[in-house]
């Protein structure tokens, strides 16, 4: 169970950092500012609405989540209920440092140039579109790793006892 939770949480991550598959394109040796950046930085972390995304993706979570913890058998539809509450009261202290661990990071990966670009666009009325539409293409995407992951599961298991039944080689 506590895997699953972490599993879940950790797709929660991979996409609540906007534009994470972007790199910047800096010279070599030509480290940007840090510290005139880092409010640069926060302001299109902020605009990227990756705080909401989170809160998105991991309230689309619920109820695989309690599932999750009622198939283990320790506890029953209240008590896994309780158990989310308290889980989402711990992310809503954590979730603030971590977005401003991701702004951190885009201070110290782009440059202010870069970060400009960034704001303008997640400002832009385009940007403001993909800002819109970020949560259900996470929550999509996160239940098709959920099903990919579960199907080569299977099949890996169906592999392992055909494996098993042949004996050692």
């Amino acid at each position: 169970m506590r895997f699953l939770v972490m599993a879940s949480f950790v797709a929660v991550l991979s996409f609540v950092s906007p534009a994470h598959a972007q790199k910047a394109d800096t010279q070599p040796g030509a480290a940007p500012a840090v510290a005139s950046n880092l409010d640069l930085a926060r302001e299109v972390v902020r605009a990227s609405g990756s705080a909401e995304t989170a809160q998105r993706i991991l309230q689309g979570s619920r109820e695989p989540f309690i599932a999750n913890v009622q198939r283990g058998g320790s506890y029953n539809q209240a008590d896994a209920e309780r158990l989310w509450d308290l889980f989402m009261e711990e992310v809503e202290v954590e979730l603030p440092v971590l977005i401003d661990g991701f702004a951190r990071l885009y201070a110290e990966t782009f440059t202010a140039e870069q970060l400009v670009d960034m704001r303008d666009f997640y400002t832009s009325p385009s940007g403001r579109a993909l800002v819109a539409q970020l949560p259900d293409f996470a929550i999509a995407g996160q239940a098709a790793g959920y099903n990919m992951g579960a199907q080569a599961g299977t099949r890996a298991e169906q592999r392992f006892r055909a494996e098993r039944a042949q004996g050692p080689t």
